[in-house]
Formats: structure tokens, C-alpha cells, sequence
């Protein structure tokens, strides 16, 4: 490469080993007929740089190389300063609409110490997989759900939440003693029937949390304790969690107990079956366990709030419509008193031809009417107040000395409360009042009395208003 390029090239200051890696290539079509030979079928995975890989052009005739390219890859790579960078370089693609499959990887341009983005061990992705080929591969098919890039752990469980491992104790030669790792994500145990799957789920949960298993057994599943005491006496059976505590099947208590949700083999179909799908336990198990998930546990809050403010709504509505029941109601209940409206129309007929006969016949002017109306309504308004104050001189009459004085005694004062009294009490509260009525009637007395004699006037000078404006009236007729 040196020979053949100019010598004032600046590649003739760098070392040959520097300049034969920057210029090895490899012809793509090539590359592509090596990996689909036999030897290669499901042993790799293609990768390119999302760096090299904006580098392709998208005019003239690029953009079909540089689409094709990217979308025969399985992976996408790239070195991001911070996950944000990521997530902006990972929308690009998706707003390109090419493969998006994309890893955050250290660049290993500067050793792990330096304060350089492209420095070994810079890097932010985690893996939901085993730590091996074939798990990587899993990300090709779950990407979504197996890939994230976060500076922190996007999945950290609590110890005291997730189990280490399980074993045997005492197992003999029917139960290993090793210990069984468990993953702190989902565990698949795999066998065919009646080769311990259940039983062994049965062990761990009753070794954690005694009243899960015993309200899920049901009532003729047999106590797996039983069962394996047969095969092996003194054999238990232990958990161990990631905080280091154990919980086990023969020592387990409600002091040791660690919360486990659990469906026993054919629980969910039996359930149905028995209960129907509108079974409520049932599907508040099922929901507290995809609460368990972030963006369910967002969709379960934001439908309470929603279905919170249609129940609002809905009894806001049904308020109203009560109301407005009630109105109709009433409205038809006035329409009956008033009667139709086309009675009520004939009686306002028949009453204006009345009034048009009677002014025809008394030649009445319409200021004379009016005058005549408001001297019907105020002889009406007297006879009211008259009524009212002789009701209430009948009841000044009617009030003695004696029902004034009984009115003040101590038991009437009281109520049921006199009851409650001491004799002593009451003897001495009822001196001090015989003292106090007698002055206390005269006084009332000679009130009564004044506002009879005030009712009396008031009521003679009504009589006199009364028979003046009746007096009034006659003019007309």
C-alpha cells in the first residue's frame, strides 16, 4: 500500500501493521456466500457499526446498498456516551426504517481508566439471556424484551425476594443433594409427565410459605412430604434466598414464611370451570402479578382513574336525571291541578268576555278597573291581618294566671332531664322558682294584657278601613 501510493502521503508516517489493518476489506458478496455454507448454519452472528454504517450514502445510487446492508445484519453496534445518546441514535434508525436491533459496546480506543467516551468497559447494555451463543441469539428474537441500556441494573429484585437455589437434604439415592441454581428471571423446569415437575414446585413453595400451598393444594392433593418420607426417610427439603436465609420443609412457620404466589398444575382451568371467569380472587391474583410489570401496573392505575371518573360521571348523571324526574313529576301534578291547556285557555276566554259584558253594562273606563282591582286586593289583604288578630286575641283571652304560672314549674322547664334530678336538687331549684314566678307572672300578665288591648284598637281600626273601602266599591255598580 505504500509503495503504491504518492510519497508526500501520510500514510507513509505510520507503521505497516497500522496501515495494512486500516486497508484490509473484504468483499461483501464474498463474505455473504462464505456464512451461508453448511459449516456456518446457526454458528453466527453478523454485526455492523453504526458509525461505518452512516458512512454509506443515501443518494445516487446508495441508499438501496446502504438499506440492504443494515438490514442483513442481525446487530447493530455502537459506542453512546450516555444511555440518552442511545435512545436518540436507536430512534434514527426506527425513523430510517431499517433494522434497529442495537447494542451499546465499549470502543476500546482508550484503556478503561481514561475519561474518554470510546474506552474499554464503557458500556451500558444489559442482557436478558444466558451467558452463552445461543443466548445471545435470543436477543435476535425478543429484542425488546431482552435488551436494555440503562447505567443501572433495570431489573434489580430485592434478596430477600429471589431465590438462589433449592436442594435436597438427606436425599439418599433417589434425591440429589447438589444444590439446583435458580435465575432471579423466569425458570423453566422441563421433563415429560409424572417426572417431578409439580412436586418439585410443590416442595418449594411449601417450604417458603405454608399458607399459599395449603390454600392453593386442594383438598385431595397429597401432602408431598408424605410421599417422599416414603422414598427416603428423613429426607427435607430447602430454599435458599439471595439474602442467605433458608426456609425449609420441615421447619417451616409463619416466622420463616416468604410471600410465594402459587398455581398448582390445572388450578387456573379449575377455577374457571367452578367459578366461572368472572371469579374476582382469581382475577385478582392475575393482576397483582402483572402489576408486578411497570407498564401494566401504569395501565391497571390510569383504568382506576378512568373507570373513577366515568362512576363520577354516571352518578352525576343519574342525580340529574332524578332531578329532572322529580320536575316532570310535579309538572304533571300542576298540569292536573290547573287543568289543560286548552280548558285553561277557555276559562281565560270566558272571563274576558265577563269582563268585556260587565264593562259594556257598567261603562267602566279601564282606569276605574284597575282602581277597583287594587281596592278587591287590599280589602282582601285586611280581612287576612283582621283574621290573624283575632286568632291571636282569642289566645290572649284565653291565657289565666294559672296556666302562666304552671307553664314555669320546675318539671315542665326540664323535660325528662327532672327525672335525672336529686330530690335534694329538686327541692332546692323549686324554692328558688316559687320565689321567682309570682313577680315573674304579674309581669307577663300585665304584657298579656297591654297587647290585648293593643290587638282590641288594632282590630277596630281594620274594621273601619274595611267598611270604608267596601264603601268605595259601590260607586262602581
Amino acid at each position: 500500500m505504500k509503495k503504491a501510493a504518492p510519497g508526500n502521503a501520510s500514510l507513509q508516517n505510520e507503521s505497516d501493521w497500522r496501515v495494512g489493518f486500516n486497508n484490509f476489506n473484504v468483499d461483501y458478496r464474498d463474505l455473504r456466500t462464505i456464512l451461508a455454507k453448511p459449516q456456518f448454519l446457526d454458528r453466527v452472528v453478523t454485526a455492523i457499526g453504526k458509525g461505518e454504517w452512516d458512512d454509506f450514502r443515501w443518494d445516487a445510487g446508495g441508499a438501496a446498498e446502504k438499506r440492504s446492508i443494515i438490514n442483513e445484519a442481525d446487530i447493530v453496534f455502537l459506542s453512546s456516551a450516555t444511555p440518552v445518546h442511545y435512545d436518540s441514535a436507536k430512534a434514527k434508525l426506527k425513523r430510517d426504517q431499517v433494522n434497529h436491533t442495537l447494542l451499546d459496546c465499549s470502543d476500546a480506543h482508550y484503556y478503561s481508566g481514561s475519561s474518554e467516551k470510546d474506552r474499554i468497559g464503557n458500556c451500558n447494555t444489559w442482557l436478558k439471556i444466558e451467558p452463552s451463543f445461543n443466548g445471545l441469539k435470543q436477543i435476535l428474537f425478543e429484542p425488546e424484551d431482552r435488551i436494555c441500556v440503562s447505567e443501572v441494573h433495570p431489573d434489580q429484585k430485592a434478596p430477600y425476594q429471589t431465590i438462589a437455589d433449592v436442594r435436597f437434604v438427606n436425599g439418599g439415592c433417589y434425591f440429589t443433594n447438589e444444590p439446583i441454581e435458580l435465575s432471579s428471571g423466569l425458570n423453566a423446569v422441563i421433563g415429560g409427565k409424572s417426572t417431578g415437575k409439580s412436586l418439585l414446585a410443590g416442595l418449594i413453595v411449601k417450604s417458603s410459605d405454608l399458607c399459599e400451598y395449603e390454600k392453593r393444594k386442594g383438598k385431595t392433593r397429597r401432602h408431598e412430604l408424605d410421599w417422599i418420607e416414603e422414598k427416603q426417610a428423613g429426607v427435607d427439603f430447602r430454599v435458599r434466598w439471595k439474602d442467605g436465609s433458608e426456609t425449609s420443609l420441615r421447619a417451616n412457620s409463619q416466622h420463616e414464611s416468604r410471600k410465594i404466589t402459587y398455581f398448582p398444575q390445572h388450578y387456573l382451568n379449575a377455577q374457571i370451570n367452578d367459578k366461572g371467569a368472572g371469579n374476582k380472587e382469581l382475577n385478582k391474583i392475575i393482576r397483582d402479578i402483572l402489576s408486578q410489570t411497570q407498564i401494566y401496573r401504569d395501565a391497571f392505575l390510569s383504568y382506576e382513574r378512568a373507570r373513577q371518573s366515568i362512576d363520577q360521571e354516571i352518578a352525576a348523571d343519574s342525580t340529574y336525571f332524578e332531578t329532572k324526574l322529580r320536575d316532570l313529576s310535579g309538572m304533571k301534578k300542576l298540569q292536573q291541578e290547573k287543568g289543560k291547556s286548552a280548558d285553561i285557555k277557555k276559562n281565560i276566554d270566558r272571563l274576558n268576555q265577563e269582563l268585556s259584558e260587565l264593562k259594556s253594562q257598567y261603562d267602566l273606563s279601564q282606569e276605574e278597573i284597575e282602581k277597583h282591582q287594587n281596592i278587591s286586593s287590599f280589602i282582601k289583604n285586611m280581612e287576612e291581618e283582621k283574621r290573624i288578630i283575632n286568632e291571636n286575641i282569642s289566645i290572649l283571652a284565653d291565657a289565666s294566671r294559672e296556666e302562666i304560672t304552671q307553664s314555669l314549674r320546675l318539671s315542665m322547664l326540664l323535660g325528662s332531664r327532672y327525672e335525672n334530678l336529686s330530690d335534694s336538687v329538686k327541692t332546692e331549684m323549686e324554692a328558688q322558682l316559687e320565689q321567682l314566678i309570682p313577680e315573674y307572672v304579674d309581669n307577663v300578665y300585665a304584657i298579656v294584657a297591654r297587647t290585648f288591648k293593643l290587638s282590641e284598637i288594632e282590630f277596630f281600626s281594620i274594621e273601619v278601613e274595611l267598611k270604608r273601602k267596601k264603601q268605595s266599591m259601590r260607586q262602581f255598580f
